[in-house]
């Protein structure tokens, strides 16, 4: 469908897997990077537990400062079962003897994971950015085929998604944007890029009046933007990593309050958007973010496509953010659906092994994304 994106930003990849041009593809995943192609074009992947695997092959492994988030690489294919073999052999075993940040932690065998009487959280809506209805249809095709499989599905509400997420943006847009300005080397940035660009070079004065502005006229998350993308003193910057730290505790805590070992859940809220769409709806993807602000694991699968009579039941909204979700759910039939499931730090075998039992409940399914008519 060339009225949609592929994602990003590893969508090329995740197209020209999705297509069959290729069996494995690789790409970085800092806000979801890995998992959005994934579920757009149809196809799985896993991005592990950062920082399960090196990443000192990226330039901005070392310049960039991301040590909050860290961005973590991870394979794209069309099975679970070539997903993990292309983690395997990226996560070769000998990397903490040239990269201290990588724990020597072994990587389990998915094999080996008893899905009989495990106890998987769920959830349909994070909270904070409402998933279309196909999406939700997803979550719960894939409960019921873990339930098939001897799984145990616990309804669950992720705790504080919307602090989390503000947290996610704030430590990423934490030096303004210098950052990604001096990566443009003076070319002109895309519209999508631009618009952070604005948010995080606003004046500290003006941010009080234009956020009371946004609010008053419905834009909430316009606002929130305002509130939390800008320059911060070294001070504060550490106060963020703290604030994070207490978050990720409390997150875990909430998790093992269920007696859970995993979480399903979408992978963003939307099916593949319209071009132009990034911009104004970025945040669609708090899904997929908030387990890279918790550096967590977490994989992506294909269940189903948006079906006809269930592309939206979004209410209508003066927020510009909502609006354009909307014009995103039109028209959408036939895309490709996917779930995500995450796993406690390490625990990358557990996502495996549910991503598979998933994959095995669903495949013959008629809505079951194939391939695509190129």
């Amino acid at each position: 469908n060339l009225d949609r994106v592929p994602g990003g930003s590893s969508g090329g990849e995740g197209a020209i897997v999705a297509a069959r041009g290729s069996f494995l593809g690789m790409g970085g995943d800092i806000g979801g990077s890995l998992r959005v192609p994934a579920h757009f074009n149809g196809i799985s992947t896993l991005k592990p537990t950062s920082p399960r695997l090196s990443g000192m092959d990226n330039p901005r492994y070392f310049d960039s400062g991301e040590e909050a988030i860290i961005a973590q690489i991870g394979p794209l294919a069309r099975t679970v079962a070539d997903v993990e073999l292309g983690y395997r052999i990226m996560a070769a075993p000998g990397q903490e003897l040239f990269d201290p940040d990588v724990p020597p932690v072994p990587l389990g065998d998915p094999s080996t994971v008893k899905l009989a009487g495990m106890r998987v959280a769920m959830y349909e809506n994070d909270g904070f950015f409402p998933a279309s209805p196909g999406v939700r249809r997803a979550v719960r095709e894939a409960a019921a085929a873990l339930s098939a499989q001897g799984v145990e599905i616990v309804p669950w509400t992720p705790p504080e998604v919307e602090r989390g997420m503000m947290l996610f943006v704030a430590l990423l847009g934490a030096d303004g944007g210098r950052h990604q300005l001096a990566q443009l080397a003076g070319d002109k940035p895309t519209k999508q890029i631009a618009a952070l660009f604005q948010a995080a070079s606003l004046p500290a004065a003006l941010r009080p009046l234009v956020r009371g502005i946004l609010n008053a006229t419905g834009q909430k998350r316009d606002a929130l933007l305002v509130d939390h993308v800008h320059p911060v003193s070294a001070e504060q910057y550490w106060d963020l990593c703290k604030a994070r730290s207490t978050y990720r505790h409390q997150f875990v805590q909430a998790l093992s309050a269920t007696g859970c070992d995993a979480i399903l859940c979408p992978p963003h809220a939307l099916a593949a958007l319209i071009h132009g769409a990034t911009v104004k709806v970025p945040l669609a993807a708090s899904y997929s973010m908030i387990y890279n602000l918790l550096h967590m694991p977490g994989g992506v699968v294909p269940v189903t496509k948006v079906r006809p009579g269930e592309e939206s039941d979004r209410p209508r909204s003066r927020d510009s953010v909502e609006q354009m979700a909307a014009r995103c759910e039109q028209q959408s039939v036939g895309l490709p659906l996917g779930v995500q499931i995450v796993a406690r730090h390490w625990r990358e075998d557990i996502v495996l092994a549910l991503m598979t039992a998933v994959e095995a409940g669903v495949r013959d399914g008629a809505d079951y994304p194939g391939v695509p008519p190129v």
